[in-house]
C-alpha cells in the first residue's frame, strides 16, 4: 500500500481539494472554486433563466394566495347559508309536525 497515494486520494476526496492543484499548482485549489470560475456566460444566463423563473412563480403563488382567500370567503358565506336554511327547514318541519292549539287531535264523539 503507498502512503502517498492514499493520503493524495483522503485529500482529493474527503476535503474536497482540486486534484489538478495539488498535482501540478495549476487553478484553484478548492474543487468549489474551480467549479465557480469555470462556469462563464453558459451559467449566466442558466442563473438569468432561473431568476426569470422565480420571478413567474412568485407572481403566480401571490395569484393563488389571493383565489385561495376568495374562495375561502365563499365557502363560510355557504356554511353561514346552508346553516340558515337548516335552521329554517327545522323550524318548518317543527310547525307541521305539531298540532295546532285551535284545533283539538281527537274530535269528540256524538
Amino acid at each position: 500500500m503507498n502512503v502517498g497515494v492514499d493520503l493524495l486520494s483522503v485529500l482529493i476526496g474527503d476535503y474536497e481539494i482540486n486534484a489538478e492543484w495539488l498535482l501540478t499548482g495549476n487553478g484553484s485549489m478548492l474543487k468549489s472554486e474551480q467549479d465557480q470560475s469555470s462556469a462563464g456566460p453558459a451559467n449566466d444566463k442558466y442563473v438569468a433563466m432561473l431568476e426569470e423563473n422565480n420571478e413567474l412563480l412568485k407572481k403566480n403563488n401571490c395569484s393563488l394566495e389571493k383565489i385561495n382567500t376568495l374562495q375561502e370567503e365563499k365557502i363560510t358565506k355557504l356554511e353561514a347559508e346552508i346553516q340558515a336554511l337548516k335552521s329554517a327547514q327545522s323550524k318548518s318541519v317543527n310547525k307541521s309536525s305539531q298540532p295546532s292549539q285551535s284545533q283539538p287531535l281527537i274530535q269528540p264523539s256524538r
